[in-house]
């Protein structure tokens, strides 16, 4: 490039934004780009971008109001097929329409690489509370899935794509929603249809690409505007891969099919469409977000938690507003004492998990950028949205929180003591096998006896623990005693291999988790750091019980632990030990 100036941003302030203009040029290799400021409230039309930004490895130049500017290669690849898509002659009529409106042979477009000032941290903090209006207020979004990797044929993508879109069209009429899912699932079987094993890869390919689990993708895709997703040449509307990705759900749960058939549903495609209906309907809160915010990725892990406070409707109080300036232990940190200081409960403490977390985090503050850890406990009735458990009586959170120590001080009761400790049942089989993890646990509740210490058999209360006392519905059965429980075998030695997949619940509830027998006589399903000795504590604000251990002056938290209730709740606990006040801090240094 002839012009070897490096382009210099010119600041933005009040309702200012930057947008867009790709300009045509007779090279095909060059790309030229115009930026101009204005009004977001009096702004042309736009197209807003959602892409992801890719490794800093591999970059380009373009051009930029005559200037140089360096972009990633996946921005760059998508300018390119933008450019290419936009001259006169390859104009769709939806494009064409823009262009008409503009008056001019170019669109403007939102691009968050380029027009916002990214080594400007302030411009940048103010940047990204507005993404919301950005986005919303966009005539229509594009995401970008990138170009199409090698030996990927993205036709054939389409074709199967478009094969379960039309399947949901044929039962779209159909009222009984079980109904019409069993009627997709059997409309399709492996041998029904003429697609090969590479159509299957492609269609893999697709739905895998890095887009699907990028952080502000949550924000971006949930945003209630007309959005198309482009896949290197090819493109269709959102709404056409949400519908036919859920058909795919439906067929990869269908017995008889093949590991790559069931490989090539992501269950992130499904994820943000959900948060996208309860964005829609103004329900999504901070703690049911955060936690599928673990199985996204982001360049800059502070993203995890900056790409949905904007869409939650608890997310906007200023006191956990994006501030780069802030580490990513400041801004969990931050987020956490916010939410047990407004709430005066503790179910975000169900949340953190001991060894899961950064070490100069509290141990009472949960890591959000930690992906693979274990389900928390608390629940509510999908009815009437009640706290389904209840192990302090409901008696209010007294909470202190030192924000110079970080300290969270609490209170509440000890009221057992974890003795014995099982194996831990890891989220990969190959490590422990599951048959061998249930075997411990069934070897080690019989050494209870046969008869609970609160009524019952040991393995009935196995059988409720191990599941938390929740049915398969997900609702706690409160007129039902026994309340929810899992079928187990009574023959240590004809354990089916896939025993705990077999069941949805038993999976989610029982990975990295163990089980436990307590000094007095129970069974606990407990966190897998858990070790002889800790502590089973209520806490005062709390669903459930919770492990601490003894730190000096101070408690870990280790997590939250699974006992068997009544249909009362949990039974009072006696012979406890009051703890006025419960200092939890830091993870001790091994």
């Amino acid at each position: 490039m002839g012009n070897t100036l490096s382009f210099t941003y010119c600041p933005i302030s009040g309702d200012e934004i930057r947008l867009l203009k790709i300009l045509h040029t007779s090279s095909s290799e060059k790309i030229c780009c115009s930026i101009s400021h204005f009004q977001l409230s009096s702004c042309p039309a736009y197209t807003a971008l959602s892409y992801t930004w890719g490794g800093s490895f591999w970059t380009h130049i373009i051009e930029l109001n005559g200037c140089e500017f360096v972009v990633r290669s996946n921005l760059h690849a998508f300018l390119k097929e933008a450019q290419e898509r936009f001259t006169k002659e390859n104009l769709t009529p939806e494009l064409g329409s823009d262009i008409e409106q503009n008056g001019n042979s170019s669109v403007w477009f939102w691009i968050d690489a380029i027009c916002i000032n990214q080594e400007d941290i302030p411009e940048r903090n103010a940047q990204v509370l507005r993404m919301k209006d950005i986005y919303e207020k966009a005539e229509r979004i594009i995401c970008w899935l990138g170009s199409l990797p090698f030996f990927t044929d993205g036709m054939a993508a389409m074709k199967l794509l478009d094969f379960f879109y039309d399947l949901s069209q044929k039962y779209s009429n159909i009222n009984d929603h079980s109904h019409a899912e069993a009627m997709i699932t059997d409309s399709f079987g492996p041998t029904s249809h003429n697609f090969k094993q590479m159509d299957w890869i492609s269609l893999k390919n697709m739905l895998h690409r890095p887009w699907w689990t990028r952080a502000w993708v949550v924000q971006e895709a949930s945003t209630p505007r007309r959005k198309v997703i482009w896949y290197g040449p090819y493109e269709r509307s959102s709404k056409h891969f949400w519908k036919a990705t859920r058909v795919l759900f439906l067929v990869s749960k269908q017995p008889g099919i093949t590991q790559l058939q069931k490989e090539a549903y992501n269950p992130s495609a499904s994820l943000f469409n959900h948060m996208r209906v309860a964005r829609e309907e103004n329900k999504l809160l901070l703690l049911d977000a955060l936690p599928s915010m673990r199985l996204y990725q982001a360049t800059d892990p502070r993203d995890k938690v900056f790409a949905i406070l904007a869409i939650c409707q608890d997310g906007k109080h200023p006191d956990i507003a994006p501030h780069y300036e802030n580490s990513t232990e400041e801004v969990l940190t931050n987020l956490a004492a916010h939410i047990l200081s407004r709430d005066e409960r503790l179910d975000i403490l169900g949340h953190c998990h001991y060894s899961r977390r950064a070490p100069s985090l509290p141990t009472w503050v949960p890591d959000w950028t930690s992906k693979w850890v274990a389900l928390d406990f608390s629940h509510r009735n999908e009815k009437t949205l009640e706290r389904v458990y209840n192990a302090c009586f409901s008696i209010p959170a007294v909470i202190r929180i030192d924000r110079t120590t970080r300290t969270l001080r609490l209170r509440g009761i000890k009221f057992d003591e974890l003795f014995s400790v099982g194996l831990a049942r890891n989220a990969d089989p190959n490590i422990t096998p599951d048959v061998d993890v249930l075997r411990n646990w069934l070897s080690l509740a019989s050494r209870l006896g046969n008869d609970y210490i609160s009524g019952g058999t040991v393995f009935e209360a196995l059988q409720h623990t191990l599941c938390a006392d929740i049915t398969e519905s997900s609702q706690w059965n409160g007129e039902d005693e026994r309340g929810g429980k899992v079928d187990l075998p009574g023959d240590i030695y004809t354990i089916p291999q896939d025993f705990f997949r077999c069941s949805l619940l038993l999976n989610r509830r029982t990975v990295r988790r163990c089980l436990t027998t307590t000094r007095k006589g129970y069974l606990a399903l407990a966190p897998q750091e858990t070790k002889p000795g800790d502590l089973l504590c209520v806490l005062y604000g709390g669903q459930l019980p919770f492990v601490l251990r003894n730190s000096d002056s101070y408690f870990e938290l280790i997590g939250e632990v699974s006992q068997r209730k009544t249909r009362l709740g949990y039974p009072r606990p006696t012979g406890q030990v009051d703890l006025s006040h419960v200092a939890i801090r830091y993870r001790r240094r091994s």
